[in-house]
């Protein structure tokens, strides 16, 4: 079976920022050698909801999901956080990890086969949003202290294994947040006796990280620009746009730009709208009235090579043979 669901934000959702701080100066703690880690993690509100055609026993349901969410995760992270940090004591770890990533989405699938009389559930867990590197400025503040000190060879191992394994967790994701979409393409017709086809293109930026802004410079094929202009395929034409090239801005969180450029056809065919870039700041507010910009990361994404996207114009005087 395949479902697509969309997923709106929760307004009354808590700072996330809180539980990202907690695990990093927990953390921290740890590569100090301070023993006093045993501060409970923040508290996190959470949503709990469910989809049911069946009215009667939606209550029902409800109670259920909630209760296998939180022995399956509960169960789950326990067994993850154990497997992965084995070198952090165990009556530390439920101190240091909470049990929920403020990013995190938990789908629980009742399923139901009537004729052999079984059912069950299925548990999935997926984090969302596009992540920053949280532990960024603690783990690199490790491994220069590691680098300096003198310690034995087996602590250095653990601590080697430590840092390798939190630097591709969940918690220290890290991912341009701006991903590009292409809308509204179609197939026009056009009288060419009359001139050129002039039509405008819709491209969406959206921002999918849920913490931090990002800048972004979006520039689109041209003459004398160096994204390369041939199309992907040997049955698209390259594009002529008319006006702007480079579109500039600033990407609150979650939220979406959207950009239109106009494309100038002189003749019939499919053209290729696949040549474009786009160059990202991820900012954080460094004076915390929103006044102040300092860039995390950058980044640069461009079309991918297999991308056919297009816009199709064709001739009302041409006829099919």
């Amino acid at each position: 079976m395949r479902h697509y669901l969309g997923i709106t934000e929760w307004s009354d959702r808590d700072d996330p920022q809180k539980s990202l701080v907690f695990v990093s100066e927990q953390l921290r703690s740890v590569f100090e050698g301070v023993s006093s880690t045993n501060s409970n993690p923040p508290a996190t509100s959470l949503i709990c909801s469910h989809l049911s055609h069946d009215s009667s026993n939606r209550s029902i349901k409800g109670l259920a999901t909630r209760h296998f969410l939180h022995c399956g995760r509960g169960k789950a992270v326990s067994r993850y956080v154990a497997n992965a940090y084995p070198h952090i004591p165990s009556t530390f770890r439920p101190f240091i990890f909470p049990l929920y990533h403020p990013f995190a989405l938990d789908v629980i699938v009742f399923w139901d086969i009537p004729s052999q009389q079984r059912s069950g559930h299925l548990l999935v867990t997926m984090t969302l949003g596009a992540g920053h590197s949280a532990l960024r400025d603690v783990l690199s503040q490790a491994e220069k202290s590691q680098s300096k000190r003198s310690m034995y060879a087996e602590t250095r191992r653990e601590k080697d294994s430590l840092l390798e394994t939190l630097q591709g967790s969940e918690w220290n994701a890290e991912m341009d947040p701006i991903v590009v979409t292409l809308k509204g393409t179609a197939t026009f017709h056009h009288d060419f006796t009359k001139g050129s086809f002039c039509t405008q293109v819709e491209f969406d930026l959206r921002n999918y990280s849920l913490t931090h802004p990002s800048r972004f410079v979006f520039r689109l094929s041209g003459p004398k620009d160096e994204i390369p202009s041939q199309p992907p395929s040997p049955h698209l034409l390259p594009p002529r746009y008319s006006g702007r090239l480079t579109f500039r801005g600033t990407i609150r969180p979650t939220e979406v730009a959207t950009l239109k450029p106009t494309v100038l056809i002189s003749r019939p065919g499919s053209y290729s709208l696949a040549g474009w870039c786009v160059e990202t700041e991820v900012g954080e507010d460094i004076t915390g009235d929103n006044t102040g910009w300092r860039t995390r990361h950058r980044y640069v994404q461009t079309s991918t090579a297999g991308d056919l996207s297009c816009i199709t114009v064709c001739d009302v005087h041409s006829t099919i043979a």
